[in-house]
């Protein structure tokens, strides 16, 4: 087996932050105008509050227009392909900067990162948290304020439980995970599956990019090149993701602005 060094697994997941926004306020697109006039009307709600709901309101509705994508099937196979192979974060501790600059690669919204951009998020990251230019690995929620400054969203939010993760997935696009990683996810097993069983070897982040209902499994992409796994992919099945959520695990979703 190669060396567990070889990987660059980074500093995640990190713990929940009561300041994130909650992916369950993304899903629900519909209601958001009475929810704002709500919000408006309330003598209660701080003007703060107030503020992001109005800026976050502003950034769903900038949206792209059609052409999209084909709707995701209600049932089948969901999945968002990258234009490009996996990127390949070599043995740095930067996984959380190349997983969200395959975020970035990902439709519906394609982009064109390359390696050099993991690297320059991951740093981007770093200064974000206050230790720049450390290599002890980083967080997601710095992953999504750098893409933030980057200009490619506005608003994220987290995930609390596979069912939010799957929603998205199916109906608006791929999320940034940040779990933790064991001994036998290393390697995958003889179907494409990634068990999290065995000692924890670090945190690690990876991208979400599509659900398969038959194989009750999430498709994954990672970052270790196209040499590792099904060309840089790997299922995760259901059980084992929510287990890894459930254990300080995370998920980030956004949309992406267009260009």
């Amino acid at each position: 087996m190669v060396p567990v060094q070889a990987y660059g697994l980074g500093r995640v997941p990190s713990p929940p932050d009561r300041r994130d926004f909650r992916l369950g306020w993304l899903l629900e697109a519909q209601p958001l105008d009475v929810l704002l006039a709500q919000l408006e009307a309330s003598s209660a709600v701080p003007e703060a509050v107030k503020a992001w709901a109005r800026r976050a309101t502003a950034y769903l509705r900038q949206l792209p227009e059609p052409p999209l994508p084909p709707a995701p099937p209600a049932e089948g196979p969901v999945y968002w392909p990258s234009p490009g192979p996996a990127l390949d974060q070599g043995a740095w501790p930067h996984c959380v900067g190349f997983a969200w600059a395959g975020w970035v690669n990902a439709q519906p919204v394609e982009g064109t990162y390359g390696n050099w951009d993991g690297h320059a998020v991951y740093y981007e990251c770093k200064w974000l948290e206050g230790r720049p230019g450390t290599e002890e690995g980083a967080y997601v929620r710095s992953g999504a304020q750098a893409m933030r400054l980057r200009g490619r969203l506005d608003a994220y939010g987290f995930a609390v439980s596979l069912e939010e993760v799957r929603a998205w997935l199916r109906a608006k696009g791929p999320l940034v995970l940040g779990t933790w990683w064991t001994e036998d996810m290393l390697e995958l097993d003889g179907r494409g599956f990634a068990r999290p069983t065995g000692p924890r070897v670090g945190g690690h982040a990876f991208l979400a990019v599509g659900d398969d209902p038959g194989r009750e499994a999430v498709r994954c992409r990672n970052s270790w090149g196209e040499a590792w796994g099904e060309r840089g992919e790997f299922w995760l099945a259901w059980s084992d993701l929510a287990a890894l959520l459930a254990d300080q695990g995370e998920a980030a979703a956004a949309l992406e602005l267009p260009r």
